[in-house]
Formats: C-alpha cells, structure tokens, sequence
C-alpha cells in the first residue's frame, strides 16, 4: 500500500474527522497525541488536512522532544505533503540550551521561516 492510500484510510476514521470538527470550531486550540507510534502522528495530522481542509489553510506548529525526533516527523511530513507545505523550525542552540553555544545557520533558518510566517 502506498502512503496516498494509508493517508485515504486514516482521513476516513470517525477519529479524525472528529478533531477535525473539533479544530474547525475553534474551540480546540491545542492537542496532545498520545500513543502514536513511528509515522502513525504525521499521517495523522497529513490525513487530518485531507479530510478537512478548512482546517489545513491555518499553520499547525508541532512540538516534539527533542530534534532527532523533530526530524523524522518533518521528513515524514515532508514526503506526505510536499516540501512547500512544511517548514522545520530548529532549535537555535547547538547543544542543549544550558551549554549556549549557538547556531549560526539555525538562527538563519528561523528567521527566514519567521518571516516566511
């Protein structure tokens, strides 16, 4: 089965197309995903856009652990939606925050991507 069809199954559960009610009402503001394992959380929210896309046309900002993590679920979405549609917002640090070495080329990266936004 290719991702388009996997996508086609998960944007038709009774699940996603509640939260997409939900998200479209403007009631909900944030979701916490539990349990999702692997790429199970980017076909979620690709399938979640294909089943409403009302809710699609606003920006989703997803906050992961850490960034190996972070990566993988951008590439993930990335070879579901296309690379026009997701944009990664790295950390400006090299290391972790308390050691403050920054990152050159990140903080470039987040400040095209700001001023994208």
């Amino acid at each position: 089965m290719e991702i388009q069809g996997l996508q086609a199954l998960y944007a038709g559960h009774t699940s996603v197309k509640a939260l997409g009610k939900a998200l479209q009402g403007g009631s909900v503001r944030t979701v916490f995903a539990e349990g999702l394992c692997a790429s199970a959380a980017p076909v979620l929210f690709a399938s979640l856009a294909k089943a409403c896309p009302q809710v699609a046309d606003s920006p989703f900002v997803f906050i992961l652990d850490d960034a190996e993590e972070a990566g993988y679920f951008y590439h993930d979405l990335v070879q579901i939606l296309g690379e026009q549609e997701v944009l990664f917002f790295p950390s400006s640090f090299r290391r972790a925050v308390k050691f403050g070495h920054r990152d050159a080329a990140n903080e470039i990266l987040r400040t095209a991507i700001i001023r994208f936004l």
